[in-house]
């Protein structure tokens, strides 16, 4: 009997934490709400050399113009984060506009500049790959409809024409009719070859290749093969859209902090429209539904409110689900940012009322009045006794000052009594009966 699962294996299951700590990476959203941070400049300075990192394109600023200017991109690495992609494809995406603007883009070319923005590696061999394989099949299709279509043609035949649909075949009227008819075909013929020759004046008079207009359906291989990079990159793969939405709902409750709202929101909607860029299972994908649904300004607007900070929360219950503050996501920044900008000038006042009670000033940068903590001689610096007083000038000796020293002439009479030591105290007592 074939050992089981168990003993192959030698008995061991994965603990609990194990498992607790796979579903969180499982779970773990694809691009997390974390505070703005000051990121290095990953854009070459132009004139700054050459950066194996980057490529550059130039692109004209007209169609015709000889000004351009030039469009730096930061390559695809084959170590690439889900953020990492979906930036680079909002490059990618800025650049191809930039390029259709001038004219139609074909194929081959739409194909090389992605490749080139993109670091030679695993990759971008999965996306000629791809991109190859889905083309072959777009042209296997066009081809097959072509064929349906012709063989639908030639099984309906051509319908005769309403001057020679009542007469018979053998009449000569009808034959008649078919070469009037063919007549007038070629000379309409003629006439639009006449048109077409007629030389423009302003047209370029070198001859040039007329420019192949992408089809639909070869671009659709395009942005096939970027689904399939997209499920490459993507540790959730299909299933990342679903984990980025639930988290975006359900797990940014009083996110925003100390944030300024406006600065939040900023982040926000970048992080929402990146889910353009997310990956579709393959059967899910189709050239009407190319990428996930995106959060709608009722849902944006809920969550922008829940990621607000809990003192705010009794001003939003006053204002209402149906105020006017929460139409759009656009209004309700602006009124979470009043609130922000209010709750700073409190805390403003508070601390200036707070420094004035304390100190009893009315200016911000004057110094605090120093505590008195009693007179501490400097040894050094006055060279003073726990007294208070200087050395004598006179004799040397301290407890009294220059003025009152009795080994002057003027002052013996000061002077204490012979054997009696002026620093004590004699104790009066009474005689004993």
């Amino acid at each position: 009997m074939a050992p089981s699962q168990s003993t192959l294996r030698g008995n061991k299951k994965p603990s609990w934490e194990v498992a607790q700590h796979c579903q969180h990476l499982r779970d773990q959203p694809a691009i997390r709400m974390e505070a703005p941070q000051k990121k290095p400049k990953d854009t070459p300075v132009p004139g700054a050399g050459v950066d194996p990192n980057h490529v550059s394109h130039d692109i004209h600023c007209e169609k015709g113009s000889t000004e351009k200017y030039t469009k730096a991109i930061f390559k695809l690495q084959s170590h690439c984060s889900p953020e990492d992609y979906c930036s680079w494809r909002c490059k990618i995406r800025d650049l191809l506009m930039a390029k259709e603007s001038l004219g139609p883009v074909t194929f081959d070319l739409k194909k090389k500049l992605i490749l080139s923005c993109m670091e030679a590696g695993e990759k971008a061999a999965l996306f000629s790959t791809k991109c190859d394989e889905h083309m072959v099949e777009e042209m296997r299709q066009i081809g097959k409809q072509a064929a349906q279509e012709a063989a639908a043609t030639a099984a309906e035949g051509i319908a005769p024409a309403a001057d020679e649909a009542f007469l018979p075949d053998s009449n000569p009227q009808g034959t008649s009719a078919k070469k009037k008819k063919k007549k007038t075909e070629k000379e309409k013929d003629q006439e639009t070859d006449g048109e077409t020759d007629v030389e423009d004046p302003k047209e370029d008079p070198i001859p040039r290749k007329k420019p192949t207009i992408i089809s639909p359906h070869l671009e659709n291989a395009i942005w096939r093969a970027m689904n399939d990079l997209g499920l490459a990159i993507f540790p959730q793969g299909a299933q990342a859209t679903r984990i980025q939405r639930e988290y975006l709902t359900h797990s940014l409750q009083f996110n925003m902090g100390t944030t300024k709202p406006d600065k939040w929101a900023n982040p926000f909607q970048l992080v929402n429209n990146y889910q353009a860029y997310f990956p579709l299972l393959p059967e899910a994908w189709s050239p009407t539904n190319r990428c996930p649904r995106l959060l709608d300004e009722e849902e944006k607007t809920s969550i922008l409110l829940k990621a607000a900070p809990p003192k705010f929360y009794r001003d939003i219950k006053m204002q209402g689900t149906n105020s006017i503050h929460f139409k759009s996501m656009q209004s309700a920044v602006k009124f979470l940012t009043q609130l922000h900008e209010a709750a700073q000038f409190e805390k403003k006042m508070h601390e200036f009322n707070e420094h004035k009670r304390k100190h009893g000033s009315d200016g911000h940068h004057e110094h605090p009045k120093k505590r008195y903590k009693g007179g501490k001689p400097s040894y050094k610096k006055n060279n003073t006794h726990n007294s208070g007083f200087k050395k004598c000038s006179n004799c040397g000796k301290l407890g009294h000052l220059d003025s009152e020293c009795y080994y002057k002439e003027e002052y013996k009479h000061q002077r204490p009594l012979v054997g009696c030591n002026p620093t004590t105290t004699t104790k009066t007592t009474s005689p004993t009966l």
